[in-house]
């Protein structure tokens, strides 16, 4: 009986993603991740997602999903970390973020992996600058790798499972306190 119980859940989970992701496209945003932040329909997407989840509290979607299902992590990833936070893309370059740093959280992504992936470990002296095209803003990488701390520390009190981490921890573990220093003094 508890197999059928499984094996039904795992269905209504894959049919709701499917849903979610067949809407997706009939909205077209699986036109290319270039312009997919800017496409209007993205409020009718998210929208439809945040009234799903307000239904159905413990299985929820994240507009990240489709995002990930249509263009793989690494894309996101890039997105996010080149992406300009100007007024029309902001909110959901913010909430991707978030549900980004939280996805690392609940799939158990160490702060050292989380840290690697972003590419943090080979910025050294410049990881507090943003890339040419960036100017005026903090580096992208560095602001998701923000975003998974809050949400691993908020996870952490929550379940009081988990030491919380600082900020500066993965900086002092890679590049010694002498090089954070040489960080803060350039940065």
């Amino acid at each position: 009986m508890r197999f059928y119980a499984v094996l039904l859940a795992t269905v209504i989970v894959f049919a709701t993603t499917y849903a979610a992701l067949t809407y997706a496209k009939k909205l077209k945003l699986n036109g290319g991740l270039d312009k997919v932040l800017t496409n209007p329909k993205l409020h009718i997407y998210a929208a439809f997602i945040d009234r799903y989840n307000n239904q159905n509290p413990t299985k929820k979607l994240t507009v990240l999903d489709m995002f990930t299902k249509t263009y793989g992590d690494d894309a996101v990833i890039k997105l996010l970390g080149t992406e300009n936070n100007i007024a029309t893309t902001g909110h959901f370059t913010s909430r991707l973020r978030t549900e980004l740093a939280t996805s690392w959280v609940d799939t158990g992504k160490t702060a050292e992996d989380t840290f690697t992936l972003l590419k943090l470990d080979k910025t050294a002296y410049k990881i507090f600058t943003a890339p040419p095209m960036h100017k005026g803003t903090t580096n992208p990488a560095l602001d998701l790798y923000v975003a998974y701390v809050r949400q691993f520390n908020e996870h952490a009190k929550k379940t009081k499972k988990k030491k919380k981490i600082g900020l500066l921890d993965m900086f002092s573990k890679t590049y010694g306190d002498n090089g954070v220093a040489k960080m803060v003094e350039m940065g």
